[in-house]
């Protein structure tokens, strides 16, 4: 039996100390809230995994798309090698079909630089008007605890009429709520956050348990854009940001029914 190499004591103890202090720095910086760095490095090393995976399926197999190019590739090769024979014939050597096929090889390569230059001269473009990293001032927790607290004082406010106030600024003026429970500081992908959308306008604690009262603005969450909202019943639940219409117009549709 073949016997394995040795490792070196010296380097078994610096790969060693090298993913120890690696962890170490991963967990301070996830501990620190600075885990963006990390992320922005991962997307950088492995982006262009996702990019094939996304869209190497999109690659069309229309004899149409790649036949012209393949044409266009196969009468270059002739090109090359008509002119290889011609100069070589001048000079008495030899032209090989290997030296043909070899200077050949730069035609799709630089069919493939005419494509790359203008897209890298547009990405550092966009990347140059782009924030690399904005920093999330709430995620799902602090939404849904702010819903939370919102949910009991707008309770409170209904306590007295069974009908919710007609605007969150009734909230302010009794000093039942913050601005800031309201306008949530700090930014989200760049831009500053949104208020907190009030739907409870001529609601009252007898109406469709179902309908929205209050929704969040939206945050991120297992990659995705969500936004958290309370219903009438006081439920809490998560909904994608793109059904932000749907609950939207099932409640100004219940409103428009409520009118004498």
């Amino acid at each position: 039996m073949k016997k394995l190499p040795e490792i070196p004591f010296g380097i078994a103890i610096f790969v060693a100390l090298t993913v120890v202090a690696l962890v170490c720095l991963a967990i301070l910086m996830l501990a620190s809230g600075s885990f963006g760095q990390v992320e922005v490095a991962w997307h950088l090393a492995t982006g262009f995994v996702y990019f094939l995976k996304e869209n190497v399926a999109k690659i069309s197999t229309d004899a149409g798309t790649w036949g012209p190019g393949l044409t266009a590739f196969l009468l270059g090769l002739g090109i090359i090698h008509w002119f290889g024979r011609l100069h070589a014939r001048h000079r008495q050597q030899a032209w090989k079909i290997s030296t043909t096929f070899a200077i050949g090889m730069l035609l799709p390569l630089l069919f493939a630089i005419s494509f790359l230059v203008p897209g890298v001269f547009l990405q550092v473009q966009q990347l140059a008007n782009t924030p690399w990293l904005a920093r999330d001032a709430g995620g799902r927790a602090f939404f849904k605890n702010e819903m939370q607290i919102l949910g009991l004082r707008l309770a409170d406010a209904a306590a007295d009429s069974e009908r919710y106030p007609d605007s969150l600024e009734d909230l302010l003026e009794r000093k039942l709520v913050t601005m800031e429970d309201l306008f949530p500081h700090g930014q989200y992908a760049g831009k500053p956050r949104e208020p907190m959308l009030y739907l409870g306008k001529g609601l009252t604690l007898s109406s469709d348990p179902s309908l929205p009262l209050l929704i969040s603005p939206p945050y991120s969450s297992n990659r995705e854009i969500k936004r958290m909202i309370l219903t009438a019943g006081h439920k809490l639940s998560e909904i994608p940001d793109s059904d932000l219409d749907v609950w939207i117009e099932r409640s100004m549709t219940a409103a428009d029914a409520a009118k004498p």
